[in-house]
This record gives C-alpha cells, structure tokens and sequence, in this order.
C-alpha cells in the first residue's frame, strides 16, 4: 500500500512510472527507493523511531524509508512527498502538487518524530479520511477509535432520570437539578464499578474510557454543606482522583481517563493517580491571546507543571475556535506554537484541539495546516509555515491573506483584547478593524475573479467579514 503510494504521486510529480518489485528481484547494481521492513530497513537501528515517526536514510544512491509500524511506514512516504518532491495535503480536497519532468534529490538521514504519541484536530478538514491518512491523526469521536468514551460521562453512566428517585444521594443538587454526581457516596462507588464492570465486558476491544464529570456543574459549592466534602477530602480533585482511582485499581487493563476541568483544574493536594489512570487538562478558561504559561494564565501553566510531577499519563485539551461566533476571525496562531511546545516540554503524551466541525470558520484550513505542522515537529516560526500554506492555497491573493493574519494578530495585541474560547474581549473585530480586513479581500478577490477554485477560497475567508461579526 505505501509503495502504491509513492509510486501514484511520483506518477504525478514527473510523469513518470516508477515500477514495484520485490526485493529479492533486486540486484546490487540497482539504485532503489526501499519501502517498509526490508532487509536494508531491518539491518539499520531503530530505537528512536516512535510508534508513528519515521526514518529516511541514503544509501549508496537508494533511499530508505520505513518505521516500526504500519503507521510509520505510511508516515515515512508522506513526509516523504512533504520534505522532498513538495507534495503536500493542504485541505481534505486539495493536494498541492507541481509537475516538474526533473526531479532531483539531496536526501539527508532523518528520523522523524512527531511531538505528542497521539495527536487529534476536530474539525471536518481534519476528520476527512484523506486529511486524517495523510497526518495520521487518531480521532476520539471517529471510528477506529481507541476510546469507548470521550467526553462528559458521569450522567451517560448514572443518568437521573433512572437513579434520581430512589438513589438520590448519587447526586449532587442545585435547587431540584442534579448537576454532578456525589462523589463520596459509597453506594455510588459501588454501583460505578459494577455498571463498568458490564460495560468493559461487552466492549472488550476499546481499552481507554474517559470517565469525566458533567460539563456546567459545580462540586463544592452544591455540596449541602461544602465542609461535607473538606471532611472527605482536601480538594475538589482530591475527591475526583479518589474517585478514579478507586475505578482504576479494579480495571487494571484499562486506562481510565479523567478531566482537570473547571473546578478540577488544579492538581491534587493529597491524592495522586494511580498507573492506569490518563489526566485529560482541559483549560477551557485559560486565554488565547497569551502562551499557557505567562503573563494572565500562568495559573494554568503552573497548575499543568503539577500535574506532570503526578502522572506521566497526560492528555491535553486545548481550544482553536470560537464557539460563540464560528464565522469570526479567531487570533489562535498567536499562541499555538508556544503552547504546543510547552505541552510536549511537560512530557504531555496526547493532545486533542478542539475547533469547529464545520465549513463555517474563515480561515480553518490554515490553522489546521499550522497545527499539524507544528506536531510532526517544524521547527519554522509560525508566519513562515503561514506563508508556505497561503502561497500554495491562495495563488495570487497569498499576499493579502498572509497580511490579513498578520494585521487580525496586530489588532489583538494593539487593542489589549482578552480572547476566550466563550466570552473575551473582541474589539479586533470593530468597524475600524473589519474595513481594513475588507480592503485587504477585496483586493485578494479582485486578483482571483478569473479562478473559481481561488475565488472560492478567498469567499470563505470573507465570512470573516460578515457583519453579524462585528463588534460596533
């Protein structure tokens, strides 16, 4: 399969046909491009290759390309393709690809590695099957998946409607509502166990689950008295992990996941996750427009640094979009690469970028491009990567599009706003703001008119300008 591969876009690179033979029809005369576990793959170390990374070596006028794992294998072709003919996927329906009847090439050995051993981007160019080959990304909400859960499971597991009657201690209340579950209820604790116990039977070929409380709902300040829960425990996540943990211990061969959300954003005081359990750090109210570590979130960052000293089992979720408005321009590669960076410093193993799964964001086909970039480990500067995409997507209205992110960036930083993934300050998106980004597409869209496929591209960048967006 990866041999088809290279072999199709070599085809469309040159022109030319490049045949597939076995290796044992190879004579030492010929100069060969070797795919997957050969011979000469196998005689070559390979203890720094990751389960997805890659190696590409010369040889003595060959070339090697392989990994450990299928995966790999396949990764080695497309980065391939990226560092050396200049073939990239851009968006779920576009390959970029020059044909060139020449084709030279100074390949240097490399193993390549992405940053994160799981990496996930939700949103519909990132879920397309093309898109999500071409980068191997493993989904959490697509099959093949390896999670039975991802999400906010408390009520999906002990849903009130069912328990709230005659089991009412399993919950926790603001007025009549049930909002969490009740987590130093022993009757609960059992009843958990034994529900999963079933679950994890009838889904034996799903190991992660993601055991996470309910997304609005408060802990300690819906406790009946909050030194309720102080009697039991420290903290918040004191009594989430407890919680856990107790589930872990019984389900050895299982990764149970849990969120640091919310109230249980801050690590632990007392407790502390036991092998099998995976700390999925959600800051949901950290802010975009500054790295995680600095400045108004270094709250944020210092309460990850704790979390790292507790478990080496860490995932990250972190926000792209903006969820109250889809269509508005949203300042993310302000502070994409240094976040990303700062995850993988803390030996952070998964990562999960939340965006928006539908065509509606203006420039989603940029910032997906940036982020995957970034995890397979560029090491370029963020407006060159932006640069290399917009030349190559936009054609002729690269420059302006280039430009736009640059300003939007400028604005946001000039303004002094606080951007959010809900709520933030947004006064880059003011009238003064919007008709310098108008300028700036209608002279991409002017430079464009004759191409239909480049004319579409910049229309979609253009919702960014909708007035609906605005900030008056």
């Amino acid at each position: 399969m990866s041999a088809e591969i290279l072999q199709k876009y070599i085809r469309l690179k040159s022109s030319v046909d490049i045949p597939i033979i076995e290796e044992n029809q190879i004579n030492s005369k010929n100069k060969v491009i070797s795919v997957g576990k050969t011979n000469l793959f196998n005689s070559l170390e390979k203890s720094e290759i990751s389960r997805l990374g890659y190696l590409i070596k010369p040889l003595k006028g060959s070339v090697i390309l392989g990994g450990v794992t299928e995966k790999g294998t396949r990764n080695s072709i497309y980065g391939f393709l990226d560092k050396y003919l200049d073939i990239q996927m851009l968006s779920s329906d576009d390959v970029y690809c020059i044909p060139s009847p020449n084709i030279i090439l100074k390949v240097k050995e490399e193993v390549v590695n992405p940053i994160f051993e799981t990496f996930d981007i939700y949103n519909k160019i990132s879920y397309s099957d093309s898109y999500t080959e071409w980068y191997s990304l493993e989904h959490n909400y697509k099959e093949p998946t390896r999670w039975g859960f991802f999400d906010h499971s408390f009520f999906r597991l002990v849903p009130p409607k069912i328990f709230q009657e005659k089991n009412p201690n399993f919950y926790l209340y603001d007025g009549q509502k049930a909002t969490q579950l009740n987590l130093v209820d022993e009757d609960l604790r059992k009843y958990m166990v034994d529900t999963l116990t079933n679950l994890f039977r009838g889904y034996a070929h799903k190991k992660y689950w993601l055991i996470g409380q309910e997304d609005l709902g408060i802990f300690g300040k819906l406790y009946k008295s909050e030194q309720t829960l102080k009697n039991f425990y420290l903290s918040e996540s004191d009594a989430l992990i407890n919680f856990i943990n107790n589930i872990a211990t019984r389900f050895p061969r299982n990764v149970i996941g849990t969120f640091a959300y919310h109230e249980t954003l801050m690590a632990p005081k007392k407790e502390k996750p036991v092998a099998n359990v995976l700390i999925c750090f959600a800051p949901i109210d950290a802010y975009r427009h500054v790295a995680i570590y600095e400045g108004i979130n270094k709250s944020y960052g210092d309460e990850l640094v704790k979390w790292s000293k507790l478990s080496d089992n860490l995932m990250v979720w972190d926000y792209l979009s903006n969820y109250s408005s889809p269509t508005s321009f949203y300042p993310s590669l302000l502070t994409i690469k240094e976040n990303l960076v700062f995850y993988k410093k803390l030996n952070v193993k998964s990562i999960y970028l939340e965006s928006i799964n539908s065509d509606l964001e203006p420039l989603s086909e940029l910032l997906t491009f940036v982020a995957i970039k970034i995890i397979w480990g560029d090491n370029r500067l963020v407006k060159d990567i932006v640069r290399e995409f917009c030349q190559k997507y936009y054609g002729e209205a690269a420059e302006e599009v280039e430009k736009l992110v640059l300003v939007i960036n400028q604005n946001v930083l000039r303004e002094k706003d606080k951007i959010r993934f809900f709520g933030g300050t947004y006064n880059y998106l003011g009238e003064l703001q919007m008709r310098e980004y108008e300028k700036l597409l209608f002279s991409a869209s002017n430079k464009v008119k004759d191409n239909v496929k480049l004319k579409q591209r910049i229309d979609k960048v253009k919702l960014g300008v909708l007035k609906k967006n605005r900030v008056l």
